[in-house]
């Protein structure tokens, strides 16, 4: 999820936010190197130093990571007090900046622009004598095994006697060194070995960009049986494991969608027909993953039927049987044609996947009144037991619809959709827009919000607003907000009222914020609070701030933590 960096606060939980803080304005975060442009590295101090890396595009961060331990979220201290880090230099506020700043940005750059570290490896790179290097890896390979592992695994290919015993030794060395006494690996461990093991990954990426596929296979399958095996004995609640093994599973699944040397097909073919033998995936959910990867891979009549044969005689729950069809549809289209695939999707309509498959290919036909009928047909058998399979089928009637330009059917499915809240595969609200005629526009719309407000819809205030927004109806949102003055509520929509009602914004801040303190006691709830006082100076109401600071002081007392909290803002 990409991030706007001037406003982060907005889509971090308050406890982290607070945290993140105290970290920054407490000088923890130390001076950043920018890696590549836009690519951000720094140390925060915690309970240990911890490596944060940022990537900011055009004021978005579109990526965050830090090797810290934490897995309750994807944001944690340490990368939020880097955020604040950065938005402080992004805005030039200098003098809120941490002591430990020297960090420059912006105009501040374009007099003395301040080489990125690839910039300055690649300066060095052209200057170094070749022999003088060359000593320089030799040495630092003696000593630092993690530099060798990464230099042998890149020119691995240029061994005569490269091997996938070569990878798999490197790998348990390094699931070894993350282990506890008792080969349990925590959750920060999991984090070591997935960075190291990302290492590897992306070796295997270069590899194939310079055709050295061998070794991007002996790679691959090294990483996914190795990490396979760790999930038994760690702690793997951030998914970084699994997700290794997932992302090697995808280097190998894009690999086998390529035009491949006979060798490298066939070697591949056997790898994942013996896996799926031998069950080496079966526990953890990719055990029909392999299966499929080989199915792109057959290139004859004996390969299919070995997958078939296979597919036939496995014991599989309803999921995986359609997973399991999904692959043999594959194999028919490939071996016996379309006619054949088609057969075979009509066949089983009961699954969602083929259902979908049959009406998109009525409608790719022009055959709208049978791709009418899978769809109500869908409609009919899962109303009940799948609501959110009925209204996937309400969508194909939509789509079909869209199709035949028939805007009374659009104006149905599509009014129908967005008052059930359900928008998140298409805007409904301008597809009614775009075919209603713009005289008759307000009263739809006004009878659609008297409709929300009657059916008492769990997420009808949020409907609401959001045709609010889309009309610019201000007044309306605003007196919406204050009649349910929730802080959350507030904040949510402040970006939209507070150009024309910022005393009206602050003065629910105000009283939210009394409320709150009210209802809340402790450190983390005291700086909330402050930053909902701090939003209300950004709005112009600076002396409201300075009377309600000092009424909260004379009223709790006795709270000293708030008493320190208030005198920051």
């Amino acid at each position: 999820m990409s991030i706007p960096l001037n406003d982060f606060e907005k889509y971090i939980g308050e406890t982290i936010l607070s945290r993140g803080l105290s970290y920054f304005e407490n000088g923890r975060v130390n001076e950043p190197d920018e890696i590549t442009r836009g690519v951000y590295e720094t140390t925060v101090e915690g309970s240990e130093n911890y490596t944060v890396r940022l990537t900011l595009n055009k004021g978005m961060i579109t990526q965050y990571s830090c090797d810290c331990p934490y897995d309750m979220g994807p944001v944690c201290k340490h990368i939020a007090a880097f955020m604040f880090y950065l938005q402080r230099v992004e805005s030039g506020t200098d003098d809120i900046m941490s002591p430990k700043k020297t960090f420059t940005k912006g105009k501040k750059q374009k007099s003395s622009k301040k080489k990125t570290i690839a910039e300055q490896v690649d300066d060095l790179l052209t200057q170094i004598p070749h022999e003088e290097l060359k000593n320089f890896i030799r040495a630092q390979s003696e000593k630092d095994s993690t530099l060798r592992n990464i230099f042998l695994t890149s020119f691995a290919y240029l061994n005569a006697n490269e091997s996938k015993s070569f990878y798999v030794k490197q790998l348990r060395s390094i699931v070894r060194s993350a282990a506890e006494r008792d080969g349990f690996i925590s959750l920060h461990g999991t984090g070591k070995v997935s960075a190291a093991v990302s290492e590897y990954l992306s070796a295997a990426q270069k590899h194939i960009e310079h055709a050295n596929l061998l070794s991007a296979v002996y790679i691959c399958s090294s990483v996914m049986e190795e990490m396979v095996d760790v999930l038994a004995y760690c702690d793997d609640s951030n998914g970084d494991i699994g997700g290794c093994f997932e992302n090697a599973l995808e280097i190998l699944q894009d690999l086998s969608e390529e035009i491949l040397p006979e060798e490298i097909r066939i070697m591949l073919f056997e790898y994942f027909i013996d896996a799926y033998k031998k069950g080496i995936y079966s526990n953890w959910g990719w055990h029909l993953d392999v299966l499929s990867i080989a199915a792109h891979l057959i290139s004859n009549e004996s390969e299919a039927e070995t997958i078939l044969s296979l597919l036939e005689n496995s014991q599989l729950s309803e999921y995986q049987q359609e997973n399991a069809l999904r692959i043999k549809l594959h194999i028919v289209r490939k071996t016996k044609g379309d006619e054949e695939a088609e057969k075979l999707i009509d066949m089983n309509l009961s699954y969602p996947s083929f259902r979908h498959d049959a009406i998109t290919k009525a409608m790719d036909a022009k055959n709208y009144e049978r791709a009418i009928e899978l769809a109500q047909e869908g409609i009919r058998k899962d109303s009940k037991d799948k609501p959110g399979l009925a209204t996937d089928w309400k969508e194909r009637l939509l789509d079909i619809a869209v199709a035949q330009n028939d805007k009374s059917k659009i104006i149905e499915y599509s009014r129908e959709l967005y008052l059930k809240g359900f928008s998140h595969k298409r805007d409904h609200y301008q597809l009614l827009k775009d075919n209603i005629e713009k005289d008759e526009w307000f009263t739809f719309v006004e009878q659609m919000i008297e409709d929300l407000i009657a059916a008492k819809h769990w997420r009808a205030h949020e409907l609401m607003a959001s045709i609010f927004i889309k009309e610019k109806w201000w007044p309306r949102l605003m007196k919406m907000v204050s009649e349910y003055p929730e802080l959350h509520y507030i904040e949510t929509y402040e970006q939209y009222l507070a150009q024309d009602f910022p005393k009206e914004i602050a003065d629910l801040y105000a009283k939210g914020v009394v409320k709150f303190l009210g209802e809340n006691a402790g450190r983390n709830h005291y700086k909330t609070a402050c930053r909902y006082l701090k939003k209300m100076k950004t709005l112009g109401a600076t002396e409201d701030v300075i009377q309600i600071i000092s009424n909260l002081k004379k009223k709790y007392p006795q709270r000293k933590a708030l008493h320190e909290e208030l005198s920051k803002v």
